[in-house]
């Protein structure tokens, strides 16, 4: 299957979440191993956590100590930069000043809210456009939200209201407790594609849950069924994790194109261009067939 159309300021290729960068030196001796390790094994985009609702992840914070060698190194290392924040959707003007003040200090090639239980809310559906509109405005990135997989289980959550305004979706197909990551992926896309037309960039599971972990098989299910799809990026939540349960090195050997592969070959990049021209044209000929009909 060809690969979804997406700009290509847009994510590409695989990533994995952070939560905090110093959880990384419990595999690594420095931040700047980790960085490497990642280019290395093919990954093209971190996603490490800046903010905490209005709380700043800023340098002087515990939080965000070690964020300025990790922004750094990342950087030095190939890799592009996501931050996300988790919002609770009470205080607007507050978590954007937060978001705002740690994004100062590490900026990034995209965003994400984690939006979750907080915004079943009425008065969340407003907040929701509200803060993805004011953070596209001042960031001046692709700014995304990470919430859940089915939509259809969660009515309250206001889909629509961040679809109207976001650059793409994270959905956190997390399948906990199932060894059925495949059809979870397939039926959380069918879901989001029948509402919406964003790229759609799914978080896969990495972590363990009490009994349950997510299996080699079940990342390399994910990986084939995200491939199949022609989907244009995926991560993992979260690295550290990947690590301890064994499935790392599972992640390190899916093969995907990154932005750099897209930036480095200007001939794949036109005949992309070409495609979606011919489709423009054909779309056109259409319309001008039903206007002659009418």
């Amino acid at each position: 299957m060809p690969w979804r159309v997406c700009r290509m300021t847009e994510i590409q290729g695989k990533g994995l979440w952070i939560w905090r960068p110093e959880h990384l030196l419990k595999n690594y001796q420095t931040i700047e191993a980790a960085m490497e390790d990642a280019k290395s094994k093919g990954f093209s985009h971190i996603i490490p956590k800046i903010a905490n609702g209005t709380y700043a992840y800023t340098p002087s914070t515990p939080e965000g100590a070690k964020l300025p060698e990790l922004v750094s190194a990342a950087r030095s290392s190939g890799l592009k930069v996501v931050p996300w924040t988790y919002s609770y959707s009470y205080s607007l003007a507050p978590e954007i000043t937060a978001i705002q003040s740690a994004w100062a200090h590490y900026g990034g090639d995209g965003f994400i809210i984690d939006a979750e239980a907080e915004y079943k809310r009425v008065a969340a559906r407003l907040f929701a456009k509200q803060i993805t509109t004011a953070l596209k405005a001042s960031m001046g990135v692709p700014v995304g939200y990470s919430s859940y997989r089915f939509p259809s289980f969660h009515q309250e959550f206001p889909f629509a209201e961040f679809n109207s305004v976001a650059d793409f979706t994270a959905p956190q197909v997390y399948w906990e407790q199932a060894h059925n990551p495949g059809d979870q992926l397939t039926r959380s896309l069918h879901e989001y594609e029948a509402m919406t037309s964003l790229p759609y960039y799914p978080v896969g599971s990495s972590y363990e849950r009490g009994a349950w972990k997510a299996t080699a098989a079940d990342v390399n299910e994910f990986n084939m069924t995200a491939r199949g799809l022609g989907l244009a990026a995926v991560s993992w939540w979260r690295w550290d994790t990947a690590i301890d349960i064994g499935v790392y090195d599972e992640l390190a050997s899916h093969d995907w194109p990154s932005s750099d592969d897209e930036e480095s070959d200007p001939n794949d990049i036109a005949a992309r261009l070409k495609d979606i021209a011919m489709g423009l044209f054909d779309m056109a000929d259409e319309l001008n067939e039903i206007a002659g009909e009418l």
